[in-house]
């Protein structure tokens, strides 16, 4: 069945660039190294296209999985899912020119709870949404919905909606919730937010920075404000892209010690700075590139707020400590935000990357672990061939002698396209059968589609063979004028071509 949602999505999701590499793949008569090189200069496909399609590939295994926090991931994993969710805004996002009815839909059938203690806004849409794009369908189960923690312990509820549901999303108040719920449940369990962890916004928040910057490797981070749950998992997952963390929070409202270790040995593994910590919010800020802050009074803390806002003065981000920073730095906040934390004149300006944030919240819980993802399918290897196909020709020619090493490479070469001919010519029926599967078309129209793919391929060996005969012919000598010969035979041929055309039809 992945290999079904996998083959399924990218036949949508590709568009010329991966038809042309195939189509070159069946024709072309040079070298390996030759059509590589070709795609890559003339970008039909960019190494970036190959390094994203070998990210996701990490993924592989990673599928049914817990996703508990970021510092649980691999650097590839990370890498992956971040990738996959920008596979998912190309292919459902509004730019996109895919039907949306049209759209591959691989959770039909499969179904998401949602236990939420804690209200949210990006949280229940983006997830309710994002699950509707790819057919599932998601629960909303609130504190007066169900008996959790009620009459009812979280090792029973994990076990009875392992039952009912694919996957389990929870946002709750206690991080051993979470942990209990992946403890008893059979299905993959998705902290939505914890007290100590939140790795969903912190996917969505390095999506939008890569987005803006690029690669991320030797940009600083700066956080002012609360040492929470979003500080945790940002400050994991930005230690594991390289980027250098920049820490300020007043006394008393540190980050969690066992987080602050985590990151560091990450920092070290990663190359890159040490963890600056302060009590001084300009200090932190200074030469930073991206400056981040969240709310003081989270949920269930309402009763501190006078306190907590006496506290934190002198840690809005405004437009003063914006200047501290690199020029063009840019500002995060996880929303909802309030005007003691930052000011309008910062969340709303150009420097304000929260909105493109919150969308890509969406895009991020679409790639979360157990919805069938795109793994390293037949199609993601044809992405990343031509980078391949140079790195592995350029090794090669370093120990072997060009006049031993060039028929091997036309050899491999020959058959990589004979390999590509076949998959080429499986690929219409394969994928009429595959969309019958998935009800993307009626039974009447797939019919309809074969018999049609089959007198194509028909007329395709027809036509192939008149050329060979057309090609034979030429090569017999002629009497007479050989011009008018050649004249005389490709007409006839064109008209039997003509004529074949017609009867299929």
């Amino acid at each position: 069945m992945q290999s079904l949602h996998s083959h399924i999505f990218l036949r949508f999701e590709s568009n010329s660039t991966e038809k042309t590499m195939l189509s070159s793949l069946r024709y072309t008569n040079v070298p390996t190294v030759r059509f590589a090189t070709e795609v890559i200069v003339r970008g039909g496909i960019s190494s970036r296209h190959a390094a994203r399609a070998m990210s996701i590939s990490a993924l592989s295994g990673f599928e049914g999985k817990h996703l508990i926090s970021i510092d649980k991931l691999s650097n590839d994993e990370l890498r992956g899912l971040l990738d996959l969710s920008k596979k998912y805004r190309d292919v459902y996002g509004r730019g996109s020119s895919v039907d949306p009815i049209a759209a591959p839909k691989p959770l039909t059938g499969k179904s998401v709870s949602m236990i939420f203690q804690k209200r949210s806004t990006r949280t229940r849409v983006s997830t309710e949404t994002g699950t509707s794009l790819l057919g599932g369908h998601a629960l909303f189960l609130g504190p007066s919905d169900i008996q959790l923690g009620v009459n009812e312990s979280m090792r029973d509820t994990a076990s009875v909606l392992s039952r009912f549901n694919s996957i389990i999303l929870a946002r709750v108040f206690a991080h051993s919730d979470i942990t209990e719920l992946a403890k008893y449940a059979t299905v993959p369990v998705i902290n939505a937010l914890s007290d100590m962890h939140h790795p969903l916004q912190t996917l969505a928040d390095l999506m939008a920075l890569e987005d803006h910057f690029g690669d991320l490797r030797g940009k600083t981070l700066a956080w002012v404000g609360d040492g929470n749950n979003v500080l945790h998992d940002l400050m994991l997952g930005g230690a594991k892209l390289g980027m250098n963390i920049r820490i300020a929070t007043p006394k008393g409202y540190e980050e969690n010690a066992d987080v602050l270790a985590t990151t560091r040995k990450l920092a070290a593994e990663n190359g890159t700075e040490d963890v600056f910590r302060t009590t001084v919010a300009a200090e932190a800020v200074k030469g930073s590139d991206v400056v981040v802050t969240d709310t003081w009074v989270s949920m269930g803390q309402e009763a501190e707020y006078e306190k907590r806002v006496k506290e934190f003065d002198g840690y809005q981000v405004n437009a003063s400590l914006m200047k501290q920073a690199n020029p063009g730095a840019v500002f995060l906040h996880c929303l909802p935000r309030h005007p003691e934390e930052v000011s309008d004149e910062v969340f709303y300006s150009e420097q304000s990357l929260v909105f493109p944030e919150a969308e890509n919240r969406m895009w991020t819980v679409m790639a979360k672990p157990n919805m069938p993802n795109i793994f390293f399918t037949q199609e993601n290897f044809v992405l990343a061939f031509p980078l391949l196909a140079v790195c592995s020709t350029y090794a090669f020619f370093k120990f072997v002698p060009l006049k031993i090493g060039l028929p091997i490479v036309g050899i491999v070469s020959m058959a990589v396209q004979a390999r590509a001919k076949l998959v080429a010519s499986r690929s219409t029926d394969e994928h009429i059968d595959k969309t019958i599967v998935k009800g993307l078309v009626s039974d009447e129209d797939a019919a309809l589609a074969k018999l049609e793919a089959k007198a194509e391929k028909k007329q395709r060996k027809a036509e192939q063979k008149l050329r060979e005969r057309l090609k034979a012919e030429r090569m017999k000598p002629v009497s007479g004028n050989k011009d008018n010969a050649d004249d005389d035979d490709e007409g006839e041929i064109i008209a039997k071509l003509a004529k074949g055309s017609r009867k299929n039809k």
